[in-house]
């Protein structure tokens, strides 16, 4: 692993692109600045991944766990 890589804990994120997101509540899609300073989860998974369908409802946990927290 090189560590003269990539971001170092905290810089500020690269920016991220993505072909579509999937927003609770059908809520806009999250800018980088509309996220500063929150802490985020971001999960990539597939619906024709077996594991990533299984693991939805933890994640779901723990979304709902932390949402009063700040994490989204």
């Amino acid at each position: 692993v090189r560590e003269d890589v990539g971001p170092k804990v905290g810089d500020a994120a690269p920016p991220l692109a993505a072909q579509g997101w999937v927003v609770p509540g059908g809520g806009a899609e999250p800018s980088l600045e509309g996220l500063r300073g929150k802490v985020v989860v971001v999960e990539f998974w597939a619906t024709w991944c077996a594991p990533c369908v299984r693991a939805m409802p933890h994640v779901q946990q723990v979304s709902e766990r932390y949402a009063p927290h700040g994490v989204v």
